[in-house]
């Protein structure tokens, strides 16, 4: 390389890294800032008689003024939002719903198969005895441990009263011993083809409660001439990532009419002056989930606005979890310590016109719907399109007597699978799921980002760098952004499904950590030559510690398990970068630090306001509450459970393997350099070889490969979800690090 043009790399990398850092210190704050501003839901006031209505299976796609008046005059008295009612199946039987409201956390369906009926409750709100128990029985397969005082405890425990109408009500404000509290009336009504009749004459003998809860009924889209699932486990789910949910049957259509028109006979009967809060808790498909409606109106409520929680962080979505603190606020009463739901902020949001609030959340809803069913033919594009690329390499590395270099053609489709997850971040910047055919022009238009940045790719010196940088700057400015993109996307997480809602989840957190790994790698040898000394460990501390901030800030990425898994790594760099081995003490060292690294990242989480704490916050409190054990537990056999025994047995082979084999591996991927030199009778002793001058690239590229060994390892070590790492960490990591080889002209 001219050594102007050199001279010109060092500067650029050099600013680039400083500013970058600069920047990415003052963010948390930034962004912390912005998320307490909107997520302000203001002090308890004096507090005013609420009636909460609520029902199941409908949507914003269902309300119009037309057909549903009742649902669209709330619209512009109010702030409205999506509510995710996910629980533990793949949709959400209706009294799972009303359950989950009841203990603050996702319930469990009464039955295993089906949805369990609507119950009758005595005047006081007990629950028949058969039903107590069989919702204990299914409290039993729920993950989640609920508190030991339930909502309904909780309204008692403060001297509010308490009207229930229908089965959903006394769910809801059912007490946690099932025996009758203060302040406690309860009204039985009739469902007919699931709708609540004559609730507006039922409420009268419970108005004058402090908080009044009814259950107007159910809707039920199922699809008589479509086979059902028999339960609600891994085939329902399965089916969700292929295809989409069916359309609204005409039965369905014409019980959301009945809703609407009951709910416009209560609404003339409720005093002026009482807050109103009205949400869909459940769904309506078996076999697929959906956003449902919610909209509240009354005194210290800005109309026609979206409402915001901090357990989303997005203006117009909301979590079930949240809506008993929201009543809580409501009735001027601070929300419940123990349950996990945050406030709703429903005072500062902008204006909007009906029109454009009901658009805007429905619109949410078609992207939220969209992207599920896009799901697996993007994780079958991607897994496939990786597999030709390696089976390729194996081929030629083969033939080539075990030495081969990629064509351009080779290391042209490796760069355009390298692209595909940052792809499909991209792809979101535009309506794909408005188009008539939503999933094949989603990946047609993944496919095409990967074509064109990789062919601008092949122009450089550096291919695979920009592939990678491209990929860490849109997920960690999605990040920085408040998630945008990664909202509701094929690599992070669907709305409807209750997962992340922001920050990084497991896949594009992989993707984002490998591609700065890379960029570090690039970097290193753009600042070589000139100060390297002190230049070149400076940005790698610098990159770093970038990588950690927007992966492991409450504010920005979130992620607790991510922390370690990142601080190993870029140890891991480092240490063999500077000509120290990896021996079982440094090993020891760099597990210990990473766990600190993680702690320390909770901790700094748990000093902020309680209600502004993410998981990361409440695990820190977990450990002091001693909770700790059963969280982990709990996540150690979800990443179990995750693949069938012979799967892990087969991975724990294949590391084992790789780890006997390791200098063999090392050179499959281009390493020369890699083999272990060792002076030691320990076994687990790598010494790093000498570096020269002729070949640092193949050096850089030694710890490189080893930093992102460290980075998945660690990885599925310490989240539930590990095989999705592990599969990114092969067809993401392993084209760039083998495109990064010589390729010939041909």
């Amino acid at each position: 390389m001219p050594r102007m043009k050199q001279s010109t790399h060092w500067w650029i990398a050099a600013v680039s890294i400083t500013v970058a850092f600069l920047g990415v210190l003052f963010t948390p704050a930034w962004r912390g800032g912005q998320i307490a501003q909107a997520g302000d839901a203001g002090q308890p006031g004096v507090g005013q008689r609420t009636v909460f209505i609520g029902f199941s299976g409908v949507h914003w796609a269902d309300v119009s003024e037309e057909h549903t008046p009742a649902l669209a005059s709330l619209v512009p008295r109010g702030a409205s939002s999506n509510l995710v009612v996910k629980t533990l199946g793949v949709s959400t039987c209706p009294n799972a719903g009303w359950l989950t409201i009841s203990q603050g956390v996702r319930a469990a369906d009464p039955v295993e198969t089906g949805c369990a009926k609507p119950v009758i409750a005595s005047p006081s709100g007990v629950l028949p005895a058969k039903v107590e128990r069989a919702r204990i029985d299914g409290e039993k397969t729920s993950p989640f441990s609920p508190p030991r005082a339930t909502f309904g405890d909780e309204l008692a425990e403060r001297n509010i009263t308490v009207g229930t109408v229908g089965s959903g009500a006394a769910l809801a404000a059912r007490s946690s011993s099932n025996i009758k509290l203060p302040g406690r009336s309860h009204v039985n009504v009739t469902y007919e083809r699931g709708v609540a009749r004559d609730v507006a004459q039922a409420y009268r003998s419970v108005a004058d409660a402090d908080l009044v809860i009814v259950d107007l009924g159910r809707v039920n889209n199922a699809d008589p001439h479509r086979a059902q699932a028999k339960d609600k486990g891994t085939l329902q789910d399965l089916r969700a990532a292929f295809a989409p949910p069916g359309a609204r049957t005409p039965s369905a259509t014409q019980q959301v009419r009945e809703i609407d028109a009951e709910l416009g006979k209560l609404l003339a009967e409720i005093e002026p002056n009482t807050t109103i809060l009205v949400a869909s808790v459940a769904d309506s498909d078996p076999g697929a989930a959906h956003l449902q409606l919610m909209t509240a109106a009354g005194d210290g409520i800005k109309p026609g606005t979206l409402a915001f929680t901090n357990s989303t962080r997005h203006h117009g979505l909301v979590q079930l979890t949240d809506v008993p603190q929201a009543i809580m606020m409501f009735l001027g009463h601070r929300p419940i310590a123990d349950f996990v739901g945050s406030p709703v902020a429903m005072r500062d949001g902008a204006e909007m016109t009906s029109e454009s609030i009901m658009a805007t959340l429905r619109d949410a809803d078609a992207r939220a719907i969209a992207v599920r069913p896009a799901v697996g033919p993007f994780y079958l594009l991607m897994s496939l399109s990786a597999g030709v690329f390696l089976a390729w390499f194996v081929v030629r590395w083969w033939k080539a007597g075990r030495r081969p270099e990629l064509s351009a053609g080779h290391r042209f489709f490796g760069l355009v699978v390298a692209m595909l997850p940052a792809g499909s971040f991209l792809a979101n910047l535009v309506p794909w799921w408005r188009a008539s055919m939503p999933t094949f022009a989603f990946l047609g238009g993944v496919v095409l980002i990967g074509v064109v940045v990789a062919a601008v790719s092949l122009r450089l010196a550096e291919p695979a760098g920009l592939v990678a940088l491209v990929s860490a700057a849109v997920i960690g400015l999605d990040v920085i952004l408040g998630s945008g993109l990664h909202a509701s996307s094929v690599l992070g997480d669907q709305p409807q499904q209750g997962g992340r809602f922001y920050g990084l989840s497991n896949a594009p957190f992989t993707v984002f950590a490998l591609a700065m790994i890379y960029v570090t790698f690039v970097a290193v040898r753009a600042l070589r030559g000139r100060h390297e000394r002190l230049v070149v460990p400076a940005a790698v501390i610098a990159l770093g510690m970038i990588a950690v901030v927007i992966d492991g800030s409450g504010a920005l990425g979130a992620d607790f398990g991510g922390v370690p898994a990142l601080v190993a790594a870029y140890l891991v760099i480092f240490v063999v970068m500077v000509g120290r081995g990896l021996t079982a003490r440094s090993v020891s060292v760099i597990v210990v630090c990473a766990a600190v690294a993680a702690l320390f990242g909770a901790f700094v989480d748990w000093l902020r306001p309680e209600s502004s704490w993410t998981h990361m916050g409440r695990f820190f409190q977990s450990l002091i509450d001693g909770e700790a054990a059963v969280i982990i537990y709990r996540k150690f056999m979800f990443m179990v459970g995750s693949a069938p025994w012979f799967v892990w047995v087969a991975l724990a082979v294949l590391f084992a393997w790789g780890w006997v084999r390791r200098a063999k591996v090392a050179a499959v991927f281009g390493v020369r350099g890699g083999e272990a030199v060792s002076t030691s009778t320990d076994p687990l002793v790598l010494r790093p070889p000498v570096a020269t001058a002729t070949a640092p690239h193949r050096d850089d590229l030694r710890w490189g490969v080893r930093a992102m060994i460290a980075l998945v390892v660690v990885g599925v070590a310490v989240n539930d979800s590990g095989l999705v790492i592990a599969l990114l960490g092969v067809v993401f990591g392993a084209p760039l690090v083998l495109v990064t080889r010589r390729g010939s002209e041909a």
